[in-house]
C-alpha cells in the first residue's frame, strides 16, 4: 500500500487490480502451452572402496562413504589410524625409532669421515716431517728413517755425500732467489739419475745433498754420474730474460754396514770425510772414504748448519 500526505490530509491508494473477464466482456487470454518437465538419467553414487576404513552410510550422514572430519560415521581416515592402519601412539614410536636410527647412522658416518680425516693428517704430518719444503725431497729426518729401514733388514747400503761448489760466489752475483732455482733444478736431476738405479736422495743442508744406494759394489761409478749431472747447464728465470748457470760439486762415498757399525751417524760422517777430499782435490772429484788415508776420529756428522755453504 502506498500511502500520500498533502498538508494534514492523508490518502490511500490501493493498486489496481486486473478487471474480470467475466464481467469485463473481454474474452480471455489463451493459456500457455503445457511444458512436459524433463527428466534427466538418474546418475548412481560411486561404489565404496575397498578399503574398510571407508565406511560411511549415506542415509546416516549425507557424505556417502567420502570421508569428512567431525563425521561420527567416519571416524578415521586411511593412513590416520582406525581400523586397518596404525593408532597414534604406533605412528609416533615409528617416527621416534625412525629418527633415532638417522642419528645412528649419521653419527657413525660422522665418526668415520672424522676418523679419515685424522689419519690422512696424521700421514700428511709425517710424510712433511720426512720431506724439504724447498726441493720436495726428503730432508735429514728421512735420510736417518732410510739408514735405520737399511739396518733393519741387515742390509748394507752406501752413502753418497754431495756438496755444490762456487754456491757463496752465485747468491753475490745472482742473490738467494737464484740459488734456490738452482737447489730445486739441481734435485731434479739428482733424483732422476739416482731412481735409475733405486737410490734416493736427501737434501741435508742448503746446498748439500745424500743419496743412499743398494748397490755397493758400483758406488763410486754412481757417484760420478751424479757430479755430471749437477754440472749441466742450467737455465734460471730470474727476470723477463733466462740466464744459464753452470756449476759443479764434489761427492764423498762411504759404506754403511749395520752388522758391523750399526751408528748411522758415523757413516754419514766417513761420507762427508771423503767429501772433503774430494774438495782439496779441485772441483767435480769425488772420492771413496779409506780409512787409512783419511785418518781421524770416526766422529758423527756435523748438525745441520742452516744456510750455511761451503
Amino acid at each position: 500500500m502506498r500511502t500520500r500526505t498533502t498538508g494534514s490530509r492523508t490518502s490511500s491508494r490501493r493498486p489496481s487490480r486486473p478487471a474480470c473477464p467475466r464481467t469485463s466482456g473481454r474474452p480471455p487470454s489463451p493459456a500457455p502451452p503445457s511444458r512436459s518437465p524433463v527428466r534427466r538419467p538418474h546418475r548412481a553414487p560411486p561404489a565404496p572402496p575397498a578399503n574398510p576404513a571407508y565406511r560411511g552410510s549415506r542415509t546416516a550422514c549425507g557424505e556417502g562413504s567420502r570421508w569428512h572430519p567431525g563425521c561420527p560415521h567416519h571416524p578415521s581416515h586411511p593412513g590416520i589410524g582406525g581400523v586397518g592402519t596404525m593408532s597414534t601412539f604406533a605412528q609416533i614410536t615409528a617416527v621416534v625409532a625412525a629418527l633415532t636410527l638417522t642419528a645412528a647412522i649419521t653419527a657413525h658416518l660422522t665418526g668415520r669421515r672424522t676418523a679419515g680425516r685424522y689419519r690422512a693428517a696424521l700421514t700428511a704430518a709425517a710424510h712433511a716431517a720426512h720431506r724439504d719444503d724447498l726441493t720436495g725431497l726428503g730432508n735429514r729426518a728421512g735420510f736417518h728413517a732410510a739408514l735405520s729401514a737399511a739396518a733393519e733388514r741387515s742390509h748394507p747400503v752406501a752413502v753418497i755425500v754431495i756438496n755444490l761448489d762456487g754456491t757463496r760466489t752465485l747468491v753475490g752475483r745472482l742473490g738467494h732467489r737464484a740459488l734456490d732455482q738452482l737447489l730445486v733444478l739441481t734435485a731434479g736431476h739428482l733424483a732422476h739419475v739416482a731412481s735409475a738405479v733405486g737410490g734416493a736422495v736427501f737434501r741435508m743442508r742448503r746446498d748439500e745433498f745424500a743419496v743412499v744406494l743398494d748397490n755397493v759394489a758400483d758406488a763410486p761409478g754412481h757417484a760420478g754420474r751424479l757430479v755430471a749431472a749437477v754440472a749441466e747447464p742450467t737455465d734460471l728465470r730470474l727476470t723477463r730474460h733466462r740466464i744459464t748457470v753452470t756449476v759443479t760439486a764434489c761427492a764423498g762415498v762411504a759404506v754403511f754396514t749395520p752388522y758391523e757399525d750399526p751408528d748411522q751417524r758415523r757413516a754419514l760422517g766417513r761420507a762427508d770425510r771423503a767429501m772433503r777430499a774430494a774438495k782439496t782435490i779441485g772441483r767435480g772429484h769425488t772420492a771413496v772414504f779409506d780409512p787409512v788415508t783419511m785418518r781421524g776420529h770416526d766422529r758423527p756428522a756435523a748438525p745441520d748448519a742452516g744456510t750455511g755453504t761451503r
